[in-house]
């Protein structure tokens, strides 16, 4: 072991030049104020390097046995080196050292430490010149001195440290103190131990002050057990790294799934344009193959129709030859007949006189005829009378209508004069009803004209947003053409911005109303807009136009809560105007918060403004963005549907107005004009009069030879039929050339269309050679599918390719989507090339999926594997083992300090140690012992299902998970001494029965009995800083212990027992105590310094103690005897007595 020896004292307090020599424990007695605390406080300057961090000078000066001292004797280093006392000071600056000699007992070596100070008067403090290790030299106080004209003078730092490194092995370490503590506990370490500087220096400034223990569990955990905390954090990371992984491996399977749904689109898409590709192969094929087997017909038709046309040429020029022969005949015969009146009579009233009465005839019977059919039409119009707003007219003629049918339509025959009478009062309901029936046609047609209107403009609407742009007003819409033939684009809000979240989009639209139409144009243009505006306002009315040169006025962040907050645009003139109107309008759920703002709306349009609450009808069109657009296109082809059917419906109405019109005027002209009663008349005279014209006719012919005129008969009836035969032939010749006309015309276009067909097909087969192979497979299927009809096939593949068509629009909008969502998220999206080919962009894709696949998420896996064993592995040697064998020491530890407690007694009793799992860690600790003993897997402790472990034991289980979980109380839950619980426990000596435990004893227990746990505490904090286990004196290093004002509670069989527990736990130690502790000291101490001052001289004497003289004490204090053994040996002495009487 290695004891403190010498203590060298150079200007420090009333010092001059001192050494004090010491053997052992060491105890400095003297009244106070004597200065036995400087001898101490220097001790502490020496160990701690002048740490002030460290040392307490003068301990005890505020508190000595309960007492308050005086404020004025606060001590300094600064004080002690220039020798302030008692209201002087003693140097005015100096050079000051305090140095410590110790010896180690088995071989005498020694060592020197020390501190070399100066301090100059008026200064703050000391300037600390350097500490030093000085190993094989025992230095005295003449060794710091040296002799100038026979007086000394401190030896100048420099040049002492010039002798000392005379010697091997010195080394000086300038002012860093727990460096200079730390190389000296390292130097005066024993065999394979040594100490802590930071706990060494706190044990050290703990035991100068004495001070009540808390708890018994404070005191273990505090100043006996070493910290050595477990490795909590570094399980913590690799729980962390774990979940890390974990969380990559789920993004990378995110990642995964949204690279696989993007190449699965990209591979439809390809797919579908490959199908659309086909599939116009397949129609351009079918159509040339139709085409070119219509031009095969067409031209077998042609062939037909030219023999057609010949054969028909040549019977027209037979017939009108025998056509010719016969009137020559006629004509000669007629020749001789011309110079007979007779003939000349018949032909007269066969030309002139018949035609025009037949003529005559015909036109009486066709004025007669229509008016019996207008009469019929009319009594049939009754059915079809159609009801008008005029409803007095229509039953009106309803009525008449009704009387004509049943008059004109009975059995019995009507005289002519009844029938005219019937259609007389037909005609004045009729004429009034004709006027309301054309004002009602007149209002359908006005009606067709507004549909019309509106069918032009919801198809241009429609049209606008197939092609992606908003629904707008006509007025908004002809302002953007006019504008646009002024060379000002014009943009509408509502193609520029987009509703972000759904649940606000009524409240945005009805805000925003007309605005949402508001156009946008270049602030440089804005002036000239307006201008052109304002000069045909009428023609747009309700239009408006943004003020773009204010945009840079107002702010591009919507305010947070606002309305305009959620609304989006990459447009600054959108977002200004927006944040404008919007960025005011606070969005609310509920009516308190309606009521708190200016200016609110919830979702469903409850409106606050201008200090009232309105109920806004939301709007019924929403056109603000794209989503917008993509729900208004279904609407608007249903209204468009709706308008359609009307206008069906309207044009159906004004022409059956139109025709029931037409029949009434028809009629009115009719029965207005003529009577039945006249025309019978007419009708009557013309057919007398063609009666007679013929009877004069055969009359006359009967006159003629027989043979003449039979034979121009039979000439006459030959030339009739030759004409008739003339004429159908001619109409065949008339039929058959056009025909040809025709089909040559038709062959044309055909073999016109034919090579457009084969020009089309050229283009497109331009195919790879699989490629076409499938495209044949594609067509030879569809010709099985469609009996082998070209037409059909074409349809179909049209079809097909529309759908592929369609499908490819889709996805070509999707696909990229999808492949940009994933890069962005995975923060390449850099890499993603947006303008590149599907094919390229789907081979980065596949790249990238196979990536993931093959490589990070096979290595995230594997490093979550990894991180899952270096958890198990970490949470069993580095947590729960480590946890269970400090445990288990901690144990062993207070087992070794119990025994040599149980041979100490206190107060007549004897004090141990009991110690337990703390309840708040119990289910920890035997989960550490069942790891320990291989019990229990800990890789379950982190399965969800956690099967195998016991229900008690699950809250330690879920505890452990939190521990690692939370990050703010490392401190605790790393440090093993937290996991137990410590009483103190006072028993008899027999160590029998328990009469108490420390905490008990904390309110009832006198001085003495405080006093005690804290000097048991502080021999075994000391002991295990310094020793830790070792107890062999051969191996041990220093081991050292201030007190000052020791033991001041204590009587002499108390203190005799805490020096003895002091002694055994080979603790060496210095203590300051009040003179009448001397008697105390001199039994157990190896050196007493008694100290004496007066004014500023002070006086130091020192007894060396041996066992001889110590036992000796002992014998002499009657404190040492118990009352028993003093009761009989007093009888024996009192009989002695009497008997030597």
């Amino acid at each position: 072991m290695i004891k403190l020896s010498r203590i060298n004292l150079i200007n420090w307090y009333t010092f001059e030049s001192l050494t004090i020599d010491v053997r052992g424990s060491t105890s400095l007695i003297g009244p106070n104020g004597a200065g036995k605390s400087s001898i101490l406080d220097a001790i502490q300057v020496v160990l701690t390097g002048n740490n002030r961090n460290y040392f307490q000078l003068n301990a005890s000066a505020n508190v000595t046995a309960g007492q308050t001292r005086k404020v004025g004797e606060h001590r300094s280093v600064f004080d002690y080196c220039l020798g302030r006392v008692a209201g002087e000071t003693l140097r005015s600056n100096c050079i000051s050292y305090v140095s410590l000699v110790f010896e180690r007992e088995r071989d005498g070596k020694c060592w020197t430490i020390g501190v070399g100070m100066s301090a100059v008067e008026g200064q703050q403090s000391e300037e600390v010149l350097g500490a030093f290790i000085a190993p094989d030299q025992a230095l005295r106080d003449t060794d710091f001195l040296q002799d100038i004209d026979g007086k000394p003078y401190v030896v100048p730092y420099d040049e002492l440290i010039t002798r000392l490194r005379r010697v091997p092995g010195f080394d000086n370490l300038g002012h860093r103190p727990t460096h200079f503590t730390r190389r000296v506990l390292m130097a005066l370490g024993g065999k394979g131990h040594h100490a802590d500087a930071e706990k060494f220096l706190k044990t050290l400034k703990n035991g100068l002050r004495i001070r009540e223990m808390k708890s018994a569990t404070e005191f273990v955990r505090e100043f006996l057990l070493d910290p050595a905390g477990l490795n909590i954090e570094e399980l913590r990371k690799s729980v962390a790294t774990w979940r890390g992984l974990l969380k990559k491996i789920d993004e990378l399977e995110k990642q995964k799934q949204q690279v696989t749904e993007a190449v699965t689109a990209y591979r439809e898409l390809l797919d579908r344009m490959s199908e659309e590709v086909r599939m116009r192969w397949v129609a351009g094929k079918a159509e040339r193959d139709r085409l070119a087997e219509r031009v095969k017909a067409v031209t077998d038709q042609l062939a037909r129709k030219q023999e057609e046309w010949e054969l028909a040429e040549r019977r027209v020029k037979q017939t009108r030859e025998a056509l010719t022969r016969t009137q020559d005949e006629i004509k000669e015969i007629t020749r001789a007949l011309d110079n007979d009146s007779r003939e000349q009579a018949i032909r007269g009233f066969r030309e002139i006189n018949l035609p025009n009465a037949e003529r005559a005839h015909t036109d009486a019977e066709q004025a007669y005829q229509a008016y019996f059919a207008s009469v019929a039409a009319a009594a049939s119009l009754a059915d079809k009378l159609v009801l008008v707003y005029a409803q007095d007219e229509y039953q009106q003629a309803r009525d008449a209508l009704a009387a004509l049918r049943a008059r004109v339509g009975g059995e019995t025959s009507l005289a002519a004069r009844d029938v005219d009478q019937i259609v007389h009062r037909t005609l004045k309901p009729l004429e009034r009803y004709a006027v309301a029936a054309q004002g009602a046609r007149d209002n359908h047609v006005t009606n067709l004209v507004a549909l019309r209107s509106q069918i032009r403009e919801n198809r241009e609407q429609l049209q606008r947003l197939s092609g992606g742009k908003a629904l707008i007003a006509d007025p908004t819409l002809r302002l953007i053409q006019y504008l646009a033939a002024h060379d000002i684009e014009a943009t509408p809000i509502a193609e520029l911005v987009e509703v972000t979240d759904e649940l606000w989009t009524d409240a945005a639209e009805t805000l925003l109303g007309a605005a949402g139409e508001a156009l946008v144009v270049e602030p440089d243009q804005a002036q000239r807009a307006i201008t052109l505006l304002r000069q045909q306002r009428r023609d747009y009315p309700g239009t408006q136009i943004v003020n773009t040169t204010k945009t840079g006025e107002i702010g591009q962040a919507p305010t947070a809560g606002s309305l305009a907050d959620i609304i989006a645009t990459e447009s600054v003139h959108a977002r200004a105007f927006i944040n404008r109107r919007l960025n005011a309008v606070r969005r609310v759920d509920s009516e308190h918060d309606l009521l708190r703002f200016d200016r609110a709306v919830t979702p469903d349009c409850l409106v606050a403004s201008g200090g009232s609450i309105e109920n806004r009808r939301p709007a019924r069109v929403h056109r603000l963005g794209k989503d917008a657009n993509r729900k208004n296109i279904p609407l608007l082809e249903n209204l468009l549907e709706s308008q359609e059917r009307a206008y069906a419906r309207h044009e159906a109405d004004a022409a059956a107005l139109k025709g029931l019109i037409e029949g009434i005027q028809k009629f009115l002209e009719v029965g207005g004009s003529r009577n039945l009663e006249e025309l019978e008349r007419i009708r009557h005279n013309a057919a007398e009069a063609v009666a007679q014209i013929r009877d004069n006719i055969r009359t006359l012919e009967g006159e003629r030879p027989v043979e003449i005129q039979e034979r121009l008969e039979g000439l006459k009836s030959d030339l009739e039929d030759l004409r008739q035969q003339l004429e159908a032939d001619a109409a065949a010749e008339r039929v058959a050339g056009p025909m040809v006309g025709i089909v040559k015309e038709k062959l044309s276009g055909a073999e016109a269309g034919l090579e457009k067909a084969q020009g089309v097909f050229a283009d497109r087969d331009i195919l790879p050679s699989d490629e076409r192979d499938a495209a044949m497979a594609d067509f030879e299927h569809l010709m099985r599918e469609q009996g082998g009809l070209l037409e059909n096939v074409q349809i179909a593949a049209q079809d097909n390719a529309a759908r592929a068509r369609s499908r490819v629009s889709h996805l070509a909008v999707q696909a990229p989507q999808k492949a940009y969502a994933y890069a962005f998220e995975a923060g390449i999206a850099d890499q993603f090339q947006r303008e590149a080919l599907p094919a390229i962009q789907l081979e980065w894709l596949e790249k990238q999926l196979a990536a993931i696949v093959n490589n990070a998420l096979s290595d995230y896996r594997e490093q979550a594997q990894e991180a899952r064993t270096s958890i198990e592995t970490s949470l069993k040697t580095d947590m729960l083992v480590k946890l269970h064998d400090r445990i288990e020491g901690a144990k062993r530890q207070i087992r070794s300090l119990n025994r040599s407690l149980q041979m100490r007694p206190f107060h007549g009793e004897l004090y141990r140690f009991d110690v337990k799992p703390d309840r708040f860690f119990a289910e920890i600790v035997e989960i550490a012992r069942r790891v320990q003993l291989n019990s229990i897997d800990v890789s379950t402790l982190f399965d969800d299902a956690n099967s195998g472990i016991e229900p008690s034991l699950m809250k330690g289980v879920e505890r452990i998970k939190r521990m690692i979980d939370e990050g703010d109380n490392v401190e605790q839950i790393s440090d093993y001494r937290n996991y137990l619980h410590f009483d103190l426990q006072t028993t008899t000596l027999d160590g029998e029965r328990v009469t108490s435990d420390y905490a008990k004893r904390q309110g009832s227990g006198s001085g003495g009995e405080k006093q005690v746990p804290f000097y048991i505490a502080m021999a075994c904090a000391m002991s295990n800083v310094c020793h830790s286990s070792e107890d062999n004196r051969d191996r041990l290093g220093l081991g050292i212990i201030l007190f000052d004002e020791a033991f001041n509670a204590l009587d002499g069989g108390n203190v005799n027992s805490c020096l003895a527990l002091l002694r055994e736990f080979n603790l060496q130690v210095i203590a300051c105590a009040p003179i009448e502790k001397l008697g105390v000291f001199m039994e157990q101490m190896d050196t007493v310094l008694s100290v004496r001052r007066i004014g500023t001289t002070t006086m130091l004497y020192a007894d060396y103690l041996k066992d001889a003289g110590r036992e000796a004490f002992r014998e002499a204090n009657p404190g040492n005897e118990p009352f028993d053994l003093f009761k009989e040996r007093y009888s024996q002495e009192a009989q002695a007595a009497d008997a030597a009487q």
